[in-house]
């Protein structure tokens, strides 16, 4: 079936539900141990294609941190399912941190799995497709990020992708189909593993998109548009863990909507992802999670950067505002006097209350400029540190964008 035909109404045929929710987990616990990664490859019996009328959503779930507390666990289990019944969502991404890795006991041999069966366990029983991409915390339990993958990938609803020989295992592309043509993507969505720590040699930092991860993005580029052509009808959109140094900048120097709560907690090494970016053309936007007091956004240098809601209950805060998360809507639109096909996009916070909250004006707020970056060591480098350690790929194509102010 196509994910676009799965029931509207998610109160109905209850009985039906609890039939399809025992099979699956019964799958999932039984038979899928004896499965390798590869042997569910391309089963899947729905595909991500927008909807007829030309809708496609996705929630962001971001930060869940399972494995803390059993209460909170529960608590989090349940915004999770409320808020799918809520948005409906084509497509749930999980932008790291699902598990609180740093929680495990040292004993037990099955801490993430159990953790996983939990906050995959809302997806399940609403028969929702999801993405995993790994977080800062997710692999210092029991687990590798590899072993952590190919778990994800066997779950009936998972489009996870274990990424092999290239740095963290959650590098992949899923591409959402035009409902007009199945053969072409409208919609590409980019999934970025930033690890935990370690940036370019520099262990004292945040994870970051390593060179070779900027190299396979750069390839992945080139290959799409060689067999797809360099078409402005396609929509492309990044996913991370850790939030890129920009999100830093663009705080301090540029127009910013919603709420900064601590520090950007970024790496101290700038690889020149961002750069990059900007001379492929193609990702217009950015999502990330890690700092659970921010949900901000705006513009740099034409890239929108945003943070999601902090869903979980596990972990620290959100302080002053309502965990949740954050939507995206996309809409595929067909011009009837050229054919042409375009897609608009806007996103906006659901929270625990249900509230939707959108994005309010953008304004520059120098007076709460932030002067250092936060790392995992709690030691602090400077902006001006940050800036004379930018590698030569990010220096460069700053200082030409700095020229044309």
């Amino acid at each position: 079936m196509c994910i676009r035909d799965r029931q509207s109404t998610w109160g109905v045929k209850q009985t039906k539900m609890k039939i399809q929710m025992i099979y699956l987990t019964l799958v999932l616990l039984i038979l899928k141990p004896a499965f390798t990664n590869e042997d569910l490859a391309g089963e899947k019996p729905f595909k991500l294609k927008f909807r007829d009328g030309g809708a496609f959503t996705v929630l962001q779930f971001t930060d869940l941190h399972y494995g803390e507390d059993e209460l909170k666990d529960v608590q989090t289990a349940q915004l999770q399912e409320k808020l799918i019944k809520q948005v409906q969502p084509d497509l749930v991404v999980i932008t790291g941190d699902a598990v609180s890795g740093d929680f495990w006991d040292k004993k037990s041999q099955a801490f993430f799995r159990d953790s996983w069966r939990k906050f995959t366990e809302p997806m399940l029983l609403t028969q929702t497709p999801y993405a995993l991409i790994l977080g800062s915390h997710d692999t210092e339990a029991d687990m590798s990020g590899e072993q952590i993958m190919k778990l994800d990938a066997r779950h009936p609803f998972s489009f996870s992708q274990y990424s092999a020989d290239i740095s963290g295992a959650s590098n992949y592309i899923l591409q959402v189909q035009s409902q007009y043509n199945e053969s072409h993507p409208a919609l590409n969505l980019w999934m970025f593993d930033t690890q935990g720590k370690g940036c370019a040699g520099n262990q004292d930092s945040f994870g970051c998109i390593q060179n070779d991860q900027i190299s396979w993005y750069e390839q992945k580029s080139a290959e799409i548009k060689q067999k797809h052509g360099d078409s402005s009808d396609t929509t492309h959109v990044a996913f991370m863990h850790i939030p890129l140094e920009e999100y830093m900048y663009m705080w301090n120097e540029k127009p910013v909507y919603g709420n900064k709560g601590e520090d950007v907690a970024c790496p101290q090494v700038n690889t020149g992802f961002m750069s990059a970016v900007l001379n492929q053309k193609n990702i217009k936007a950015v999502f990330a999670g890690h700092d659970h007091n921010n949900d901000f956004g705006g513009f740099y240098e034409g890239v929108e950067l945003v943070y999601g809601r902090k869903t979980g209950f596990g972990g620290y805060g959100p302080d002053d505002f309502n965990n949740g998360a954050r939507v995206l809507k996309f809409k595929e639109v067909k011009d009837p006097k050229t054919n042409k096909i375009h897609v608009e996009s806007d996103h906006f916070i659901v929270d625990s209350e249900g509230k939707t909250i959108q994005k309010q004006s953008a304004s520059i707020r120098n007076n709460l400029k932030q002067e250092v970056c936060k790392f995992p060591s709690s030691t602090t480098v400077s902006y001006t540190h940050l800036r004379a350690h930018e590698t030569g790929r990010n220096l460069v194509c700053r200082l030409l964008l700095e020229k044309k102010k």
